[in-house]
């Protein structure tokens, strides 16, 4: 794991499950701990470091893996379940060697390959009534997500907690495996297909692969508890038939059970140094030659970390599209260091700007203190990064009560989450050959939301309550 050893605060943090570590040969690279680059032209297989689950943890969360027949692919399921076995949405992991391919998703109820490990159903988890008190209603944006109207939603929802109101759907989808994933439509012909239909809890496939069984709502808040009856969905036509045919069977997916974390077993993370900032003095925005009076972002970065992993024009583009010309009251700065290193990147960047004197670029070193006053100084940090092994200066602002604006992906999910941060959604892509380390098709990172990430600067810069 990149950044176990990130905290905000001393004591002990208990570790969820879902960040264990899955190490499998051809998926996202960690290099982490790489000193030189001499040990990318040898001969041993690539090792990945990829999380199984990002979006939900209980209080115990069970590893499970399961091999297709060749054992050329694999699907990790992490399964968290909740303080008295309710049910938690799972998150699953799913890699394919012969076709290069591979996918993760959260938020899901239950998942199974095809029988012939092209396809994958997955039943997607909604919280459709929050729990406490009588419940906050999310009919209407569960709704215009899932193009369920609200009744069907309302009539199909089940209990999700046993200690509270909350309520939950399921709706079932599939992703199917391209044959050659450096197609450019495969990107496409891969996505998740979700069908306008409320059911499965559970997911089976028949035997011969043509449909995809929905298993009914749970009657107990259980996260174990099984189905009784099953839809039937057709999943090239998204056809739904009330039941299975008499004589259909269906697969079910054997599992190897994995660890198991028990989060009333706390990890002792005492020795794990904190992120602490102690300033020598009060700074001041003119000892950097920065303007008063206007709403400044801040984005850093090391040319030699390779920039079009940090990203820095996809600040510059979300600043533009957040704030007209017009706009003089807000102001983007962006704090460099090695450019000299790499003097046509250098260059490119300030064409980039274009002239707009609102955006500031500072290519230069330097002490630990400077920069922790710089990062005092402005109103917000912003990290649109394709990847990232632990993002310190999104981590340092936020210690000095800094709104933070970062991609939703890598080593930051850490210490962000959407309560503490402006996460911005992403899309898997292909990295590029000559853009990293490594040249392999293989590969994939993250192209932020930019649209999302401009909506975020602006509401951050307009709106006081949003930001405080």
């Amino acid at each position: 794991m990149l950044i176990s050893r990130l905290r905000f605060f001393s004591s002990r943090f208990p570790l969820p499950a879902s960040l264990f570590p899955l190490f499998l040969a051809g998926c996202v690279v960690d290099s982490s701990n790489k000193q030189t680059t001499a040990d990318a032209t040898g001969a041993a297989p690539v090792v990945t470091v990829t999380p199984v689950n990002r979006g939900t943890h209980g209080m115990t969360e069970r590893v499970l893996w399961t091999f297709s027949p060749d054992r050329k692919a694999v699907l990790v399921v992490d399964d968290p379940v909740g303080v008295e076995n309710e049910p938690v949405p799972n998150g699953f992991f799913f890699g394919d060697e012969t076709r290069g391919f591979q996918t993760q998703m959260d938020s899901v109820w239950d998942v199974a390959p095809s029988p012939d490990w092209t396809t994958i159903g997955f039943g997607h988890a909604y919280q459709v009534v929050s729990g406490g008190g009588t419940g906050t209603d999310l009919l209407i944006d569960v709704s215009r997500r899932t193009s369920i109207d609200t009744a069907t939603l309302r009539a199909a929802s089940f209990a999700s907690s046993g200690m509270s109101m909350t309520r939950a759907i399921a709706q079932p989808g599939v992703i199917r495996m391209p044959n050659n994933p450096r197609v450019q439509t495969s990107v496409d012909s891969s996505a998740p297909r979700l069908f306008p239909v409320a059911r499965g809890w559970r997911i089976r496939w028949t035997t011969d692969g043509s449909t995809l069984a929905l298993g009914n709502s749970p009657a107990r808040a259980e996260d174990n508890e099984g189905s009784q009856t099953w839809a039937a969905l057709d999943p090239l036509t998204g056809q739904l038939h009330g039941t299975l045919p008499s004589n259909a069977s269906l697969v079910e997916t054997k599992f190897t059970s994995g660890p198991t974390l028990d989060r009333s077993l706390p990890i002792d993370m005492s020795k794990a140094p904190p992120i602490e900032i102690k300033l020598s003095r009060p700074y001041r925005r003119a000892e950097f030659g920065l303007p008063d009076g206007r709403f400044l972002f801040l984005f850093s970065f090391d040319f030699n970390s390779f920039s079009i992993r940090k990203n820095p024009q996809g600040t510059v583009t979300a600043f533009k599209r957040a704030f007209g010309a017009s706009r003089r009251d807000v102001g983007l700065v962006i704090k460099s260091i090695n450019g000299g290193n790499f003097p046509a990147k250098l260059r490119a960047l300030q064409d980039f700007v274009d002239g707009d004197d609102r955006i500031v670029i500072v290519d230069d070193f330097l002490s630990r203190d400077q920069v922790s006053g710089l990062e005092s100084v402005v109103d917000a940090f912003v990290s649109l990064h394709r990847a990232e092994g632990l993002g310190l200066g999104l981590a340092e602002s936020m210690y000095l009560g800094k709104p933070v604006v970062g991609t939703a992906y890598s080593g930051n999910l850490e210490f962000m989450n959407s309560e503490n941060s402006c996460l911005v959604p992403y899309e898997l892509v292909p990295v590029r050959k000559g853009e990293y380390l490594y040249d392999d098709a293989r590969l994939r990172w993250a192209e932020p939301d930019l649209e999302q990430a401009a909506y975020y600067m602006r509401r951050l810069a307009d709106d006081a309550e949003f930001r405080n």
